[in-house]
């Protein structure tokens, strides 16, 4: 993987200096790192040796971030149902993310290929969840004197969801005040905000409360003349279950929204 980082990028206009910029400060320090790697390694490039080389420890200068999120929650589908196995595959390759973020990046891993096993299609929300917090394979919550860090996350993030009285509004304020982000694509903020939303959905994204979706609708409806209100009731709405009538009612207020 890391070799592959040594390629160019593919630009759909070799001329855009947008993207040309990208690919040359956005993606310079993954290539620095994967140099460091692939210079250990016999596949190594010709002319890696003429090319900076820096320990993958010094990326993003050792803020723990989601790169790993980014690029690598595809490998957990390999291992459906097999939570150990991705947890173990995502840590040995993940040379994007430094310190405490390849324990997240690895642990997230294992919930998703949990969830694409068959067994847990019917399961409890929380039985799944705590696959996250038991995978474990390198025992991260035996070290001495501290807790594993990305189950403390785990734990507020469902503590903040919790005291928001299902309301979004309270969820971002507790998640923006006490989340503490340094950076917004801080390790631990960029997982704990989904996972906090799911939540607070019930586990269910496509149902919102029965108060807030009338709530919703009253909102449209205000902010606009009542010569162009949907005429959708809002009874309707809240036995709404699958995405497709949301997409459908979503364009609806789009369309008649001046």
């Amino acid at each position: 993987m890391a070799a592959e980082y040594l390629r160019q990028l593919r630009h759909v206009d070799e001329t855009a200096e947008s993207t040309a910029a990208l690919d040359h400060d956005g993606f310079k320090p993954y290539r620095d790192a994967a140099r460091w790697w692939t210079a250990k390694s016999q596949h190594a490039p010709a002319n890696v040796a003429s090319e900076p080389a820096y320990p993958p420890e010094r990326l993003w200068a050792g803020v723990a971030n989601c790169s790993g999120q980014m690029a690598l929650l595809p490998l957990a589908a390999v291992f459906p149902g097999k939570p150990v196995a991705a947890y173990e595959a995502t840590y040995a390759i993940d040379f994007l993310d430094s310190d405490r973020a390849v324990d997240f990046c690895a642990a997230i891993n294992s919930g998703i290929a949990e969830v694409l096993s068959d067994r847990h299609n019917d399961s409890d929300p929380n039985t799944r969840k705590q696959t996250l917090i038991q995978t474990d394979p390198y025992h991260y919550t035996d070290i001495p004197f501290t807790d594993r860090p990305f189950a403390q996350w785990l734990g507020r993030g469902r503590q903040w969801a919790e005291s928001a009285d299902r309301d979004p509004r309270q969820l971002f304020e507790k998640l923006e005040q006490d989340g503490k982000p340094h950076y917004w694509w801080d390790a631990h903020f960029t997982f704990v905000v989904p996972l906090a939303i799911m939540h607070l959905c019930r586990d269910d994204p496509c149902r919102i409360g029965r108060r807030r979706q009338h709530e919703l609708h009253a909102a449209c409806n205000a902010s606009r003349p009542s010569s162009s209100r949907t005429n959708i009731d809002s009874e309707a709405i809240a036995s709404l279950e699958t995405k497709r009538q949301w997409i459908d009612i979503a364009r609806e207020w789009i369309r008649h929204t001046p």
